[in-house]
């Protein structure tokens, strides 16, 4: 009896270890996720479907590919399509696309640095015998790109061009800063306030003159960087001397009886003109000045406001009016002429020029005959030339009192159209 009882016993412990096993399988599939029912025994709903999950977050839409080139000096750098546009956020899908500004800092700075067309030389002054500065030399300190000029812009051409469309940005450069420059020198001599600068352009089809060009520059060097003490008188003339082959002038546009015809030194009144101007504008006294014969070809200029030069007989001078000395800058590109002048402080508040009582000349038309001429034949031998009268004025405003002086009247000459008939 005694074995039969230890032998129930041993059975019903195991049965409830089993149960306990199968109990704790159990919880372990629920926190699992698995199904408690063990494996081959049908649901009592019967099989049962994984749950499908739907996502509501939107997709995100890829940035837009731009083709971008640069260009620097002649040469085309290409950056190939950047992803250069991000899209609009999901909300505002109508928006426009807006510039991704670290992708564009980051073409901007792999730009490389232009090749140096010389070695770079710092600027300097050059004084006369008792130490006073005469001339700024400008020297070549070099250029370097101006990179964040270049991002900015870039920035404004891509509001301009559309997304399909090829981005060219034109690179900006700026003087290298680590030589002395005109500028800084100009700062360190005391010529700190710009009393006026002015920029003359001729039109198109002078642009490409090269000749023209070229004198463009010769005379606007030799006059960059001078410094006219208090009450000395700048000649034209003696600075820029004349204008020869051997001191680098060519062949260009110049007036002679009516006619723009070719000369050495052509294209130098533009220079002497944006002085003029400049000279105006900073309150100078004008001790000579001439205005051109005719005005056609002159289209750089106002009427009234012109200043012809010519070497040997018409010089433009002026007075540095100042009780301090004046540092006058002067540059010349394709058809372009810019002139500043620099002083220490301002005498004046401001000056304005106009010109008045402008009356117009119209040309006659004589018609002479030639029997060389085929029957019915016209040859138009010299075409006519509008004449003008105009006066120039100048009002200068010191502490809020306005004076006003004429500073010229102005003849431009009328030349007659001469043709000639068969008849």
């Amino acid at each position: 009896m005694r074995k039969i009882a230890f032998s129930i016993l041993g059975i019903v412990c195991l049965s409830g270890f089993l149960i306990f096993i199968f109990w704790g399988i159990t919880q372990l599939q629920r926190w699992s996720g698995a199904p408690a029912t063990p494996a081959g025994t049908p649901s009592p709903t019967g099989p049962t479907e994984a749950p499908m999950t739907t996502s509501t977050k939107p997709t995100t839409p890829a940035p837009t590919p731009v083709e971008v080139v640069f260009h620097l000096n002649d040469q085309a750098i290409s950056a190939g399509k950047v992803p250069l546009l991000k899209p609009p956020a999901p909300d505002a899908s109508t928006a426009p696309p807006t510039l991704d500004a670290e992708v564009a800092r980051q073409l901007v700075s792999q730009l490389p640095e232009p090749t140096p067309v010389a070695p770079p030389k710092a600027a300097m002054v050059e004084t006369d015998k008792k130490g006073n500065p005469r001339k700024i030399l400008r020297g070549s300190p070099g250029e370097i790109i101006d990179r964040e000029g270049t991002l900015h812009r870039l920035a404004e051409t891509v509001k301009r061009v559309p997304p399909s469309q090829p981005l060219r940005i034109t690179v900006m450069k700026k003087e290298n800063n680590a030589l002395e420059t005109l500028s800084s020198l100009r700062t360190k001599l005391g010529f700190t306030e710009c009393l006026a600068e002015f920029e003359t352009v001729h039109d198109k089809d002078h642009i490409d003159d090269e000749g023209r060009n070229v004198n463009l520059r010769v005379a606007a060097d030799k006059i960059d960087g001078i410094i006219i003490q208090p009450g000395e008188e700048f000649s034209f003339n003696r600075v820029v001397g004349a204008r020869g082959r051997k001191e680098g002038f060519q062949p260009a546009g110049v007036i002679s009886n009516g006619k723009v015809i070719k000369g050495l030194g052509g294209g130098v009144c533009q220079v002497s003109t944006t002085l003029y101007r400049c000279a105006l504008m900073s309150n100078m006294k004008i001790t000579e000045r001439y205005n051109h014969s005719i005005y056609d070809g002159i289209a750089y200029a106002q009427r009234g406001l012109d200043a012809a030069v010519v070497w040997g007989s018409k010089d433009f001078r002026f007075v540095n009016t100042l009780k301090s000395p004046l540092l006058i800058t002067c540059r010349a590109g394709k058809g372009t002429v810019k002139v500043a002048f620099y002083a220490d402080h301002r005498p004046f508040e401001k000056i304005e020029l106009a010109t008045r009582n402008e009356v117009k000349h119209p040309f006659d038309v004589q018609v002479r005959k030639n029997t060389r001429l085929k029957s019915g034949e016209k040859r138009v031998v010299q075409p006519g030339v509008t004449g003008y009268t105009v006066e120039a004025y100048r009002v200068v405003i010191v502490k809020g009192v306005a004076r006003e002086e004429r500073l010229s009247k102005d003849r431009y000459q009328t030349f007659p159209r001469i043709e000639e008939t068969s008849n």
